[in-house]
C-alpha cells in the first residue's frame, strides 16, 4: 500500500491547492490541516496497511523544531517520519509587495523567522524526522512555472545554502532563488509525489527501530506507534480486511475445504476476504 502514498498525496494537495487558489484557505496552518486531514480520510478509504500518523503539531512542538506538521509511517516495527514546515511566499507573484518573513528574538539577537526556524530544525534528525521546507504555490492550477498541481518540497539542507545573512529577511525571490529555475538541470525541488517517492521508497532517511525515537516527550506524540493495527474497510456492506500475506485467505480456504466456518473474530465465511497488495516495508 505504500506504493499507493505518494499518488494519494499528491492528489490531495492539489486539491487543497485549488482551495488555497480561490482564497477558501488563507494561511499555511490552515493549508496543512485540511490537506493532511485529507491524507488520512483517504488513507482509511484505501485501506492503507501501514501505520499513519498526520498531523498539524501543537504550539509547544512549532516554538521548538521550528516545523508546522509530521507525518510518520511505522511499518514492521520501523518509524521513518517527515516533518514538514510550510511557507507562502507567494511564488505566482500575485501580491509582490506581501511580506513572507519577519524578526524574532531578543533585540540584540534579531534573525530572520524563518532562518531561526531552519536551525531549529537540526534536533529533529535525532528524533527520526526528516526536515522540509513545503511552498505552497498560490498560482491557479496549471498556471505554474513549476508544478501543474500542487506545491513544492525542498530539503532543510538546501535551504540553509540560501540563508541571509545578518538581520535580513527572506523575500519571495530569495525563495525563487533557492527553487532554480525550471531548466535547470539538478532541479533542487520536488512536488509532493516525488518526495514521498524518496522518501518512502528511496534511502533518503533511514527507518528507526525504536518507536520511542518519535514517540519522545518533546515530540508530543501519545498514541502508542504499537497500538497500530490495520484499517478495516467497508465496501458496500462488505469488509475488507486488510491481508497482506494471505494468512487470513488461506485460513479460509482451509476451513472451507474441512467444511466449516473459519473463526477468527467473524465469521469469515460470510465475509469475503480480497486480496491485499504486496507487504509494506520502510
Amino acid at each position: 500500500m505504500l506504493q499507493l502514498f505518494p499518488s494519494l498525496a499528491y492528489a490531495a494537495d492539489a486539491l487543497t491547492r485549488k482551495e488555497l487558489c480561490a482564497g477558501t484557505i488563507t494561511d499555511e496552518r490552515v493549508y496543512m490541516a485540511s490537506w493532511l486531514a485529507r491524507i488520512r480520510d483517504w488513507w482509511t478509504l484505501a485501506g492503507g496497511t501501514a501505520y499513519l500518523h498526520a498531523r498539524a503539531v501543537g504550539s509547544a512542538f512549532e516554538t521548538n523544531f521550528g516545523v508546522d506538521a509530521i507525518i510518520v509511517f511505522h511499518v514492521d516495527g520501523k518509524t521513518k517520519g517527515l516533518a514538514i514546515e510550510a511557507k507562502n511566499p507567494d511564488l505566482a507573484g500575485i501580491k509582490p509587495n506581501r511580506r513572507v518573513d519577519s524578526l524574532v528574538g531578543k533585540e540584540s539577537e534579531r534573525k530572520s523567522r524563518y532562518t531561526a526556524q531552519l536551525e531549529s530544525q537540526k534536533e529533529l534528525l535525532e528524533y527520526g524526522l526528516f526536515p522540509t521546507t513545503y511552498l505552497m504555490d498560490n498560482a491557479p492550477l496549471t498556471q505554474s512555472i513549476r508544478d501543474a498541481l500542487g506545491g513544492l518540497f525542498l530539503f532543510r539542507s538546501h535551504m540553509l545554502g540560501f540563508v541571509p545573512e545578518g538581520k535580513a529577511l527572506w523575500t519571495r525571490q530569495r525563495f525563487l532563488n533557492a527553487i532554480g529555475g525550471p531548466d535547470e538541470v539538478n532541479v533542487s525541488w520536488r512536488n509532493t509525489a516525488n518526495m514521498f517517492e524518496q522518501f518512502l521508497l528511496c534511502g533518503l532517511i533511514n527507518p528507526r527501530t525504536d518507536s520511542q525515537a518519535i514517540r519522545g516527550e518533546r515530540a508530543e506524540l501519545t498514541e502508542p506507534l504499537e497500538s497500530y493495527a490495520p484499517t478495516i474497510l467497508h465496501v458496500d456492506g462488505d469488509e475488507w480486511i486488510p491481508d497482506p500475506d494471505g494468512e487470513l485467505r488461506k485460513a479460509y480456504e482451509a476451513a472451507a475445504a474441512a467444511g466449516s466456518a473459519a473463526k477468527l473474530g467473524k465469521d469469515l465465511a460470510s465475509s469475503p476476504i480480497r486480496p491485499s497488495p504486496p507487504r509494506d516495508r520502510l
